[in-house]
């Protein structure tokens, strides 16, 4: 059985919550973005003190990405410690269980952007993400999903490739749509959606 908590808050206060929750994992969501707009690959942060379960977790997702999407493997086999020059090791080294940051495509990148805003992509990061948590728990749990917002100098860069939508909607979307796959458990097919009850505290 695979139950879901949405959290929000400063980094700290949402793995906070999720240790007090006693959550098996936690999974947080956030579009890289870099000044060049060609750069393309897909990858995972994890914390300096992940251990063997975080990183295969990680592993999986990058792979998953990287064949569904035909763009290289980023990091150390998609693993990047610390996440992008060390920036997001604050974003997951409070947790007191498996802990990952999902950077699956640049929002920086025209080519991701678009992608990003077709609802069959969206539901395909969905998809791994899925397979990703059944692969590496497939006795099922409790996740913490969070999504990560972006400095103010980020989000002026995005406008200028993106527009003013906000990608954090986008990666709140995709990991609903992960919940409602892991809850129904029927193929990860588009055409097998329900509507699905979950604690939701985004």
């Amino acid at each position: 059985m695979y139950l879901f908590h949405f959290y929000s808050g400063t980094p700290k206060e949402k793995q906070i919550k999720a240790n007090n929750d006693n959550c098996n994992a936690y999974l947080d969501f956030q579009f890289n973005i870099n000044s060049d707009p060609e750069i393309d690959y897909t990858a995972v942060a994890v914390a300096s003190n992940a251990g063997r379960i975080a990183k295969y977790w990680a592993k999986q997702f990058s792979q998953f990405i990287s064949e569904d999407f035909g763009i290289p493997i980023g990091g150390n086999n998609g693993i990047l410690i610390g996440g992008e020059y060390g920036k997001n090791e604050p974003d997951l080294f409070y947790t007191h269980m498996p802990a990952m940051l999902v950077l699956p495509l640049f929002i920086s990148n025209p080519v991701h952007g678009c992608w990003i805003k077709d609802k069959s992509k969206q539901f395909q990061i969905a998809r791994n993400l899925a397979k990703s948590i059944n692969s590496t728990f497939p006795n099922g749990g409790t996740f913490a999903f969070s999504a990560s917002s972006y400095t103010p100098q980020e989000y002026n860069a995005i406008k200028l490739v993106f527009g003013s939508d906000d990608p954090v909607n986008y990666a709140k979307m995709i990991l609903r749509q992960t919940c409602i796959m892991m809850q129904s458990q029927i193929n990860y097919s588009i055409e097998n959606y329900r509507s699905t009850s979950h604690t939701d505290r985004l």
